[in-house]
């Protein structure tokens, strides 16, 4: 079960509400199905408050409850006030990582002798742990995907597509296909995540500038 508000309000309550995501881009819905979203939002932390309080306080968990709750207050303050930007420094920022991304791409292809699709897992896995003599790596797998521990359970055969090629997995060897690969991995996430997440992405809606007069909230 997860544990987000809205699926602990169905586990819990029976009420099934935001099936828009309204919370995730509110700019774009309408004053009145906004004001509805918070309204349930607000009754239903209430709600959860009163059920939860009372378990936390019986496994002698208060303390490390204030704790989290003195760190929000200070989040929220921050949120309000906002961050400054340097956009300048960031957009500079942008331009030297987009270069440094093509070639940490360049560099995966030529330790790997081919090119595919980096952000594949499945091509991945067999550019990985297929024999040499097949152009893979001839790695052997070493950790089950979920759906990989799935049939393992069922006793169902498991396939080379059923192993993973995450972080922890790669870190795991030492192999030059590997090391390239995490190195892309650094510095995608880094230009994509704390870069282009605040600058956005020019003509894509899912990508908007999240600076708003020099500052990020």
């Amino acid at each position: 079960l997860s544990l987000g508000l809205k699926n602990l309000t169905k586990s819990e309550y029976k009420v099934d509400y935001d099936k828009e995501n309204v919370g995730r881009k509110i700019e774009i819905h309408p004053f009145s199905k906004v004001g509805h979203y918070a309204f349930m939002d607000a009754r239903y932390e209430w709600l959860h408050d009163g059920r939860l309080l009372p378990i936390l306080e019986s496994e002698g968990l208060l303390d490390v409850f204030a704790l989290e709750m003195d760190v929000l207050a200070v989040l929220l303050d921050m949120g309000v006030e906002g961050a400054l930007m340097d956009v300048p420094q960031l957009e500079a920022l942008r331009d030297e990582l987009s270069v440094t991304v093509v070639k940490a791409e360049a560099d995966v292809y030529k330790t790997a002798g081919r090119m595919f699709n980096i952000n594949s897992p499945q091509q991945k896995v067999h550019v990985l742990f297929d024999p040499k003599s097949e152009g893979g790596q001839g790695l052997k797998p070493k950790k089950l995907t979920k759906g990989g521990r799935k049939k393992e359970r069922n006793n169902e055969p498991i396939l080379l597509k059923d192993y993973s090629t995450d972080a922890d997995v790669l870190e795991s060897y030492n192999n030059k296909v590997t090391q390239a690969l995490i190195d892309y991995a650094e510095v995608n996430k880094l230009l994509g995540t704390y870069v282009l997440g605040y600058l956005g992405v020019e003509g894509d809606p899912d990508k908007p500038c999240r600076i708003f007069d020099g500052k990020v909230h």
